[in-house]
């Protein structure tokens, strides 16, 4: 067992406020040991960093499921489109790069779902290109803004349907709750 008082054999966390006091409390009795300053010490044993520069995917879920119900899509055509969006305009070999699903292996079906569209069609000379509709630009866009924290997830009932009169399940508790956090937290998370 270590002994709390030497400091060789506590292991220490550098944070910045990224763990909270309940955490802190936890972690003692385990005996380690979470330090505000960011230096080190050569004789530590284990250092453990916490970054909070990259906090935005605390909330991917919440924003997920809020994307899917409000656009009424599926995890997977939301992973494509995350792949597709920064090349804005890409070909069928472009879009077969990404390993895809039996129901989304044709681009036709992301056309009839009016998540692609033809840019330049098909001619003797060059093949067809394609572009993200303004549609999906936007849920992507929506998507990153809600995680950074630019945009807020509406609570009200007629704007969010995660936002139910009365929630079936503890999980869906749990996920409203999760949205009026992010509601009322003024802070970017980048």
């Amino acid at each position: 067992m270590k002994n709390k008082k030497n400091p060789r054999n506590i292991e220490k966390i550098h944070s910045s406020n990224a763990v909270t006091v309940k955490t802190r409390k936890a972690l003692l009795t385990e005996n380690i040991r979470v330090e505000n300053d960011n230096s080190c010490k050569k004789y530590n044993r284990k250092i453990i960093r916490i970054s909070e520069n990259y906090n935005f995917l605390e909330y991917y879920l919440i924003v997920r499921m809020y994307m899917q119900h409000k656009h009424n899509i599926d995890n997977r055509l939301l992973e494509i489109l995350f792949f597709l969006y920064p090349k804005k305009l890409f070909s069928w070999y472009d879009f077969k790069e990404y390993p895809l699903t039996f129901s989304y292996r044709r681009i036709d079906t992301l056309i009839k779902k009016e998540m692609v569209e033809v840019f330049r069609p098909d001619t003797a000379r060059s093949r067809q290109i394609y572009r993200l509709t303004q549609k999906a630009q936007t849920i992507v866009r929506h998507f990153y803004q809600y995680l950074s924290g630019e945009k807020k997830i509406p609570t009200n009932r007629q704007n969010n349907p995660l936002m139910a009169k009365q929630p079936k399940t503890t999980r869906e508790q749990m996920i409203q709750e999760m949205i009026i956090k992010m509601a009322n937290s003024k802070e970017h998370r980048f």
